[in-house]
């Protein structure tokens, strides 16, 4: 009697969530930083966290370099990628219809050769996966799941450089490099929360909490939260409102629903410094000055511009505009000379010392 592995059956989607997901991958998307409040114990353990994600992606990374220089080695793949260079070659080249079907299904059963390689040699982001996992486990328990995860994700991106793009050799994280904390989902490991009652914001992540740091004057940020706690709110009557307007060719709403957040580690002026990027769903919002009118206004009529080299030119429907780029003021006259004089003292040293 065979054991077989049972699979979780999925239920459907309702047609409209396919219909919501749908418009989800084609509407834009904006990232906004905003500073954390880190406090001493915290930094203590993140930078704990940083260092073992540090050493899971760096071994990971190489045990996939090691994998792939084992590939590489062996007689199948230099014939197979051999065939394969030469093939995209005359792809290149041929222009006919039947010839360049022919080839092109040649090239398929190549990228398939090359990939069932890829699979026997572990050289697949399947394997860097549960190579990760099998660190985290046995090794460093620390980071959760998900940040391990992108661990593997940032090995395995680099280990593709290689691989698609030709690149010599992947960058391993130093001791002193700065390991960014990536989020995949906004409901897990990294999230944002609003608190009603205080009407403030905050991070969690990995049971600590990290208030964040607003400035007053910052419009634009203040508006980007009060919209982003909107949808927190009204979320399910925005989506319906989308799924209405979509097939009409109507403008979609912006959400500004959470994809994902990510926290960045920065050093500046000697201090390490955490920032939280989040990546909202829509177009950002609009920029105010200070005192609450928009910093950039439209217009009344039609404007055409041309960029050139040096010169950049605008034409309305009543006025032309011409400027010169990088205009030649009296400075640029100075440093110049300053400049003419040098070149001429190193030419007359350069003959003095070599006469012939």
């Amino acid at each position: 009697m065979t054991n077989e592995v049972k699979k979780r059956q999925r239920k459907p989607k309702p047609e409209f969530q396919k219909q919501l997901d749908a418009i989800r991958k084609v509407s834009p998307s904006h990232v906004v930083e905003v500073e954390l409040q880190v406090w001493e114990f915290q930094h203590w353990k993140m930078e704990r966290i940083g260092e073992q994600l540090r050493i899971i992606r760096n071994t990971i990374l190489s045990k996939l370099l090691k994998n792939y220089k084992q590939m590489v080695r062996t007689k199948v793949y230099k014939r197979t990628i051999k065939s394969y260079h030469f093939l995209s070659e005359q792809i290149d080249k041929e222009k006919d219809a039947r010839e360049l079907k022919k080839l092109e299904k040649k090239k398929k059963e190549l990228t398939d050769t090359l990939e069932n390689l890829r699979n026997i040699h572990h050289v697949t982001f399947d394997f860097a996966r549960k190579y990760g996992e099998q660190i985290r486990k046995t090794t460093f328990g620390l980071p959760d799941a998900v940040t391990v995860w992108s661990a593997c994700e940032m090995s395995w991106n680099s280990v593709k450089t290689i691989l698609f793009k030709g690149a010599a050799k992947p960058y391993f994280y130093k001791r002193n490099d700065l390991i960014t904390f990536q989020g995949k989902q906004a409901e897990r490991c990294i999230m944002l929360k609003h608190n009603e009652k205080k009407n403030n914001f905050s991070i969690h992540f990995h049971d600590m909490q990290f208030p964040l740091m607003i400035k007053k004057d910052d419009v634009f940020i203040q508006e980007t939260l009060s919209s982003i706690a909107y949808y927190m709110k009204h979320g399910e009557e925005i989506d319906k409102q989308n799924v209405e307007r979509y097939p009409l060719g109507l403008p979609l709403l912006s959400t500004y629903r959470i994809r994902n957040n990510r926290i960045v580690r920065k050093n500046i002026r000697g201090k390490v410094r955490y920032f939280v990027q989040i990546v909202l769903e829509g177009i950002p919002v609009a920029k105010r000055k200070k005192d609450g009118s928009f910093r950039h206004t439209y217009g009344v009529g039609r404007v055409a511009g041309d960029i050139g080299t040096q010169s950049l030119a605008v034409v309305s429907t009543n006025k032309v505009f011409l400027k010169n780029l990088a205009e030649r003021s009296d400075h640029t006259f100075v440093y110049e000379r300053k400049l003419y004089l040098l070149q001429r003292y190193l030419e007359r040293s350069r003959r003095a010392m070599n006469p012939q």
